[in-house]
């Protein structure tokens, strides 16, 4: 069946009944979209969306996720409605939702605008570095009926943030590479939210004067910057293996590698901007600054 065939049908089934208790409201992009007063089916087209709503306690009222939404575990079984860049339009309809929770990291304006012409309340979030994550926490326990819980989250999040800082506070700051994608080299430039975290963690970006928020790096720039720690985050959770970096063989002179400092991280912590980004920021801190936490076992009460 031609997708608009099946939409178009789809919608004459369905009928668009617009809830009769709704009201405007305004997204983080500056859209007025009208929201039902009580929210009971939301289809999230981000994980980073999916893991603020059970964060949240909404997990019940989830009815519909990207292929990607794989934590928490309980995300992983709901329903699917395709990948972030695109999802199924057919499936969202008929999963029936009166809100769709989507995002200007990953999700495409043109699938914002079919949705608002199918009818169906379309909340887009806009989450620029920690601050932007708290509002879109925020906003969303808003539309949820859910801010007081919002709230606390959000502050849980400030106080471990703050925790870090404190850790490393006043220790010599360490030239950090993150490494984003292995071929081509992809890292993390001025403006990314991972320069901000490498800086809260006690680091000096070594691509942070670069003006692009994720630029490419050849080997010759990589000897040049010769980073004293190189962070292995890549895509998703899977770790992030040496030697599938661009001319590695090459890298062996440097600094890092020399001195053992090559660690791995756990990449949906710091790609996803939802609750466990301060997970990846600790991550990173432990990575620059052993020495400067106790082990887990001693943390109980920090």
């Amino acid at each position: 069946m031609n997708r608009l065939v099946g939409v178009a049908l789809i919608t004459l089934l369905l009928g668009f009944a617009v809830p009769t208790l709704a009201a405007p409201v305004r997204d983080m992009t500056g859209r007025e979209v009208e929201v039902s007063r009580t929210v009971a089916r939301v289809v999230s087209l981000a994980p980073s969306l999916t893991e603020i709503l059970f964060a949240l306690g909404a997990g019940d009222l989830t009815v519909g996720v990207t292929d990607f939404c794989d934590y928490p575990p309980a995300a992983a079984v709901k329903p699917k409605v395709g990948t972030v860049l695109a999802p199924n339009p057919e499936v969202i309809l008929a999963l029936e939702p009166d809100l769709v929770l989507a995002t200007t990291d990953g999700n495409r304006q043109e699938t914002v605008l079919l949705l608002e012409r199918l009818g169906l309340p379309t909340f887009v979030v806009h989450a620029e570095g920690l601050d932007g994550i708290y509002a879109t926490i925020r906003a969303m326990g808003r539309l949820l009926g859910r801010p007081t819980r919002a709230s606390a989250l959000v502050e849980v999040m400030r106080s471990r943030v703050a925790w870090v800082a404190r850790q490393v506070r006043g220790r010599p700051r360490v030239r950090v590479l993150y490494v984003l994608w292995p071929d081509p080299l992809i890292t993390a430039g001025r403006g990314s939210i991972i320069d901000d975290l490498v800086r809260l963690a006690g680091g000096e970006n070594v691509a942070g004067g670069i003006a692009l928020r994720y630029p490419r790096l050849g080997l010759e720039e990589v000897l040049r910057v010769d980073p004293e720690v190189i962070l292995l985050a890549g895509m998703g959770s899977r770790p992030l293996r040496p030697e599938s970096v661009r001319g590695w063989e090459g890298w062996q002179v440097l600094r890092a590698v020399q001195a053992g400092r090559v660690r791995s991280l756990d990449g949906d912590l710091l790609h996803r901007p939802g609750p466990r980004i301060v997970e990846g920021l600790e991550a990173i801190a432990r990575a620059l600054h052993p020495d400067a936490f106790p082990p887990a076992s001693q943390e109980v009460g920090r």
